[in-house]
């Protein structure tokens, strides 16, 4: 392992960048999926590979958690998805090197990508899974584990911003943190809830969940200054799907702004 290990996360072959401190990790191996050229497997180890279709990318970062204990800093990718400074560029190769995220962390405690921003509440905009059943489940499991984040998490509801794509870089101690407090609300919800779904999409549920409260953990442990958000390249997707986020955000901030000069 290097000082800095970013994980793609795939769950079938794709390019992955040629460069210094990424790895790939083939999640949902233990219900089959497989490939040769992975450097490492979900299903070794301690691990959750078995709740890959509910868990999605979660049983990879269960695994790195279990499993890498020797990376200062851990980031999580996807097979189609990277963290860049680059705006105009699909390549994966233009994806953000390990040399400039460690001189970032000189900066910052956390990369997370550009918050999504709903039109609308995040409550108000729950209708498929998660929907508001699936919060409220959450809100259990937090108020029996974490007392401490109930009050931000029913303000995270009525907020309308959340980090996608349960994409991330921590140092190392935050990211044992964060997945100890993660995955101890998904297996409260798991034991006490269930999943509801069925179908392939759906199913998805503790995926899904976990990609919410990513915002609430970072903005409840890290100084607003002291994170870092950042555009993700898309690989599979045009130019401007790949900046929507990007542009959909700078429209919204000019709009606050001549508001405010309005009033």
């Amino acid at each position: 392992m290097s000082k800095t290990t970013i994980y793609v996360i795939m769950h079938k072959e794709a390019k992955t960048p040629n460069k210094k401190g990424y790895s790939s990790l083939l999640v949902g191996s233990a219900l089959g999926n497989t490939f040769s050229g992975a450097d490492f497997r979900d299903d070794e180890g301690q691990n959750i590979s078995a709740k890959n279709k509910s868990y999605c990318e979660m049983t990879g970062v269960y695994w790195i958690w279990k499993n890498d204990k020797e990376s200062k800093y851990i980031g999580i990718s996807h097979y189609r998805r990277y963290f860049t400074d680059n705006y105009f560029s699909m390549s994966v190769e233009k994806c953000l090197s390990t040399e400039k995220i460690e001189k970032l962390f000189q900066k910052y405690d956390v990369i997370v990508p550009q918050a999504a921003v709903y039109k609308d509440t995040i409550l108000n905009s729950l209708n498929i899974a998660p929907n508001l059943d699936d919060m409220k489940a959450v809100e259990a499991a937090i108020k029996a584990l974490y007392p401490e984040y109930l009050d931000e998490y029913k303000s995270f509801l009525n907020g309308n911003r959340y980090y996608p794509y349960n994409m991330l870089v921590m140092k190392r101690d935050d990211f044992d943190k964060y997945c100890e407090w993660i995955f101890n609300i998904l297996d409260h919800v798991e034991r006490e809830y269930g999943n509801p779904y069925t179908d392939n999409y759906h199913s998805r549920l503790f995926g899904f969940l976990s990609e919410r409260l990513l915002y609430l953990w970072v903005n409840h442990n890290m100084e607003k200054s002291r994170i870092k958000e950042m555009k993700i390249l898309f690989t599979e997707e045009n130019i401007l799907r790949s900046n929507y986020h990007v542009l959909s955000n700078f429209i919204r901030d000019i709009r606050f702004k001549l508001r405010k000069k309005v009033k």
